[in-house]
């Protein structure tokens, strides 16, 4: 039903620039065929209207990434790490869930495929490892493409990208004497997810896409403490 190619090509390489400093470059080739449940489920009840889209075709990709990163160890107890990264991921027929009203004004989520989708962005990570304490910081910045920015008949925001900002931290604690390890997440500053959505014409055979703005997710930590044991 799909023609999956016979190779799907990748290309990693790694340049030791000293010996705490490393540059990474990789593309890899993507090949997705829709699976059943998104071509076939149908499930339907007062709480969830999900139909299966037998149209879906094959999903491709060409993914590029680069990074950058640096060891330091100032004592035997002391680790230091950053790294510096930046991607680019370009879809063909990208498959995706979306909600739209059927021909009898019910709101129903299927599958469909993007003509286009893409992504870019970079992260920042940071980690420290000193005795008994790890502790972890970093931030993302992730842009969504907006396919349908150049259709002036359409309505919404026309920017290229939505952009999604986040900075995220994790901090653990080995409690030696209780045997357990102690963990403090958090996600901030809050960032902003692309909202996209589904338009079907009267005759329920034309189907875009559209993107209409941001959706704000907060915020969040929590901490968690689990007994562990060597052995």
């Amino acid at each position: 039903m799909y023609d999956a190619p016979p190779l799907i090509p990748s290309i990693n390489a790694k340049i030791a620039l000293n010996k705490k400093t490393d540059v990474r470059l990789s593309y890899a080739r993507g090949f997705r065929a829709p699976i059943l449940r998104e071509l076939y489920f149908n499930f339907f009840d007062a709480n969830h209207s999900i139909q299966g889209n037998p149209d879906l075709k094959a999903e491709t990709s060409n993914s590029y990434m680069a990074s950058i990163s640096h060891n330091y160890e100032p004592s035997q107890k002391l680790t230091l790490s950053s790294s510096i990264a930046g991607f680019y991921n370009s879809f063909k027929n990208f498959i995706d869930l979306y909600g739209f009203r059927d021909a009898n004004n019910n709101d129903v989520f299927s599958c469909f495929n993007r003509n286009n989708h893409k992504t870019v962005g970079g992260t920042f990570e940071n980690n420290l490892v000193w005795k008994k304490l790890t502790a972890n910081i970093g931030a993302s910045y992730i842009g969504y493409y907006n396919e349908y920015r150049q259709n002036e008949t359409l309505k919404g925001d026309r920017s290229a990208f939505a952009w999604s900002p986040e900075i995220n931290a994790n901090i653990a604690y080995q409690l030696t004497k209780l045997k357990a390890a102690s963990d403090f997440i958090t996600n901030s500053p809050a960032k902003y997810l692309p909202i996209f959505k589904i338009i079907i014409t009267k005759s329920c055979c034309r189907k875009e896409m559209l993107f209409i703005g941001q959706t704000l997710q907060l915020p969040g930590n929590y901490l968690n403490t689990s007994p562990c044991r060597r052995v």
